[in-house]
């Protein structure tokens, strides 16, 4: 999508992707959560069951409770990170 608006020069796409996924997901997700981005990120891919959500020590990975905020997140905005390739 976002590739694809860039090589277009779809220039007002490629705003409206940023102020409908990035934005909402670094200001409301990853701070929401109070974690680490890469730690987000793997979570939202377990969502999807495309990898687990776990990062190796030290670093933290999502709760449980944590997973549902992320999952109920992801629903809620309609993002599918299977599609958005």
């Amino acid at each position: 999508m976002y590739y694809d608006a860039i090589i277009k020069r779809d220039y007002d796409r490629t705003i409206s992707i940023i102020q409908t996924f990035d934005s909402p997901f670094f200001d409301e997700l990853v701070a929401g959560v109070n974690l680490h981005f890469s730690a987000v990120i793997h979570a939202a891919m377990e969502v999807y069951g495309i990898c687990e959500r776990w990062q190796r020590a030290p670093y933290p990975s999502a709760t449980d409770e944590q997973m549902e905020i992320i999952r109920d997140f992801m629903q809620k905005k309609e993002i599918d990170l299977r599609r958005l390739n």
